[in-house]
This record gives C-alpha cells, structure tokens and sequence, in this order.
C-alpha cells in the first residue's frame, strides 16, 4: 500500500513540473495599428435603390456592384477606447433596371445608372481589441450617368444617355479586425443619397437617388 501510495505521489509530482515547465502558447489578438495614416480599397454589392420613378412600368430589380479606394488620418494612440479619423473616399456604383411597358405593350427597356462619388467623411472607431467597430458620416460631390435601350423587334434600340451631378451625402458603419499591427480587413455598408442638381425626372421624379452598399476591404496603415 504505501509503495502504490509513494507511485502516485511521484506520478502527481512530475506531471505538475512538467505543466509548470510548459510554455505559454496563448494566443494574443494583432494590436490596433498606431500609424496615423492609411488608405484602404473596397468593393462589393449594390443592394438596393430607392426614390427611383418607374412611372408605371413593371420594373425589375437588379443587384448592383460597387468599388471604392479611401486615404485617411487616425487620431489618438491605440490605447484609446474611441479613435477619430477624418478620410478622403472616391467610390463607383452601378446598378440596372429592366422595365416592362404596361397594358402588355412588346416593349422592354433596359436602364443603367453610373455613379460617381467624391466624400469627405468623418468617422469614430471603437477600440475592442480584436474587433474594432466604427460609425461615420460624409459630405461630397456625385456624378451620374443614365444610358437606356429599347427592347423591341429583333434588337436593342439606344434611347437615352444623359448626365446629372450635385450633392451627396452619406451613413456608414463598419467593423474592422487587424491582421497585422500595420494591415487590418473590413466590412462596411453604406447608404448613399446623391440629391440631382438638375431635378428633370432622370431615374428620379423628386431629384434624389439613394444606394445601400455592403462593401468588404483591406486597409494598409503607415
């Protein structure tokens, strides 16, 4: 008995030297970056349009795509809970209509808007460690390009090309988790409202075009 005693007393001693000896292998998130300066490139999904003036066709909706790059400055150290930044963006969205006259007209028209963005954003980061949220809003400049076709017989028919630019102005919100302490990925949705300086109907009968985007990106600080 106690030489079964004395076996699991060693047994018992050794394993907790062993475990004391073991080295540490927790694994520590990438600090937030304490580069002021970085510039970043996105791209992704234009989800939806509002405002837009079918004028009694039958529209069909389709997803459209978007891409953007950014350059901003971080206030603050990478010790502070809330980050301010200020950041330059130039952003491009594209998005389709496909409209069917009404009464069972054999009309179809194909419509696709362009749209340029010039912001100037301000934006509050919150410093959770490994994920780091933000919310932010921007002023700036648009302009929009409208091409429409026809559908009818055995080809499509160009109807339309016209311009419109003026104020745009947006919300944004966004989480972004560092990789590095000099390279962190993103993701970000947006609502765009572009209000048409020239307020003829365009896509729009009151003058103002809305686009919600979801963007995904990576960003370099320096």
């Amino acid at each position: 008995m106690k030489k079964l005693l004395c076996f699991f007393a060693v047994t018992l001693s050794a394993a907790t030297a062993l475990y004391a000896g073991a080295p540490d292998k927790t694994v520590v998130a990438p600090a937030a970056s304490n580069s002021p300066f970085y510039i970043g490139i996105d791209g992704g999904l234009n989800l939806n349009q509002d405002n837009i003036n079918d004028n009694g066709w039958n529209a069909k909706k389709q997803i459209g795509w978007t891409a953007g790059l950014k350059g901003g400055y971080l206030f603050g150290s990478e010790q502070d809970f809330v980050r301010p930044a200020v950041e330059l963006e130039g952003l491009y969205t594209s998005f389709g209509r496909h409209l069917d006259a009404p009464d069972e007209m054999p009309l179809t028209l194909k419509a696709r808007v362009g749209t340029w963005a010039y912001m100037a954003n301000g934006i509050a980061n919150f410093n959770l460690g490994c994920v780091q949220p933000y919310v932010g809003a921007g002023v700036g400049y648009f302009a929009s390009k409208l091409k429409v076709s026809a559908e009818y017989g055995e080809g499509q028919h160009p109807v339309l090309s016209t311009e419109r630019d003026g104020f745009a102005w947006q919300l944004l919100a966004g989480v972004n988790v560092p990789v590095t302490s000099s390279v962190s990925v993103f993701t970000e949705y947006k609502w765009l409202n572009c209000t048409i300086r020239n307020r003829n109907e365009f896509v729009t009968g009151c003058g103002k075009l809305g686009q919600q985007l979801l963007v995904a990106g990576v960003k370099f600080s320096f």
